[in-house]
């Protein structure tokens, strides 16, 4: 759990705003206010001082995530909730503004002429059963060879035909792809991102999640689903394997050519 689920709670901070005009807001557990750098700048939190009685707290933190089923989760497998997320918000200062332009700048990225792509999976939670396999990012950049490809660059291989973006954290990466017409992704921070950020694009589901809990109308959302589907599995898993397996990269490639062409007719596909 990380960025993507801070993402997730700003939705309901924004609503707590609307709904508390007058109120300080903090989130936290009720007693402890958390942060993450996904707050910055928020016009809606407090960060400083101490929780007075009557503030309001929006109670969406590690350990306490609305999607997720606590008390029927076991060692080994998440249960989710029928929750659904929401488009989040982000917003940036002036000196991330200048970094993200520069970064673009340096690459030679003009706004909304370029997609991102993001084939790594970051270590930990389920990680392995989010991978699509890095033969599949590769036979997708054939498909889509013509089309200027960004990837954030922070240490990890960059796919041949992609332009490497130097992302010295997650929020200059995040400054840089509200810039993208699109975004090819997996579940995970930066396709929570792309929703908070108004960027459509593709979402490639397993089995362990579904795009019914965590998945965005804005975006295009190819996942198998079955009466296992999402499993939850924490630890390796054939099930997500498969699933990941069974979805192609002319199916996603198409997906894509869709969805720059504005031809988007439903908000998820699923893959037989």
């Amino acid at each position: 759990m990380g960025y993507g689920d801070d993402i997730m709670a700003t939705a309901q901070i924004r609503q707590a705003r609307l709904e508390n005009p007058d109120k300080r807001i903090w989130i936290g557990d009720g007693t402890t206010a958390m942060w993450s750098p996904v707050f910055d700048h928020s016009p809606h939190l407090c960060r400083v001082g101490s929780p007075r009685p009557g503030d309001i707290w929006v109670k969406n933190y590690t350990g306490h995530r609305p999607y997720i089923d606590y008390p029927n989760s076991v060692r080994g497998r998440c249960a989710f909730t029928d929750w659904r997320a929401e488009p989040g918000e982000l917003f940036f200062n002036h000196i991330e503004e200048v970094a993200s332009a520069k970064a673009m700048k340096d690459e030679g990225l003009e706004r909304k002429q370029f997609i991102v792509v993001e084939p790594h999976i970051k270590g930990g939670f389920a990680a392995t059963n989010k991978d699509w396999g890095w033969h599949n990012w590769v036979e997708l950049m054939h498909i889509i060879y013509g089309l200027e490809v960004a990837q954030f660059d922070y240490g990890k291989p960059i796919l041949e035909g992609a332009v490497g973006v130097p992302a010295p954290n997650f929020r200059i990466a995040c400054a840089v792809l509200r810039h993208a017409a699109a975004i090819v992704t997996t579940d995970g921070g930066l396709h929570h991102a792309a929703a908070a950020l108004g960027v459509p694009g593709v979402v490639i589901w397993g089995g362990f999640s579904s795009p019914k809990n965590v998945g965005y109308d804005i975006h295009e959302n190819i996942y198998v689903e079955d009466d296992d589907t999402p499993c939850g599995s924490r630890g390796d898993c054939e099930h997500c394997r498969a699933k990941m397996e069974s979805i192609k990269p002319f199916i996603v490639g198409g997906c894509l050519e869709e969805c720059l062409n504005g031809q988007r007719t439903k908000s998820s596909s699923r893959v037989s």
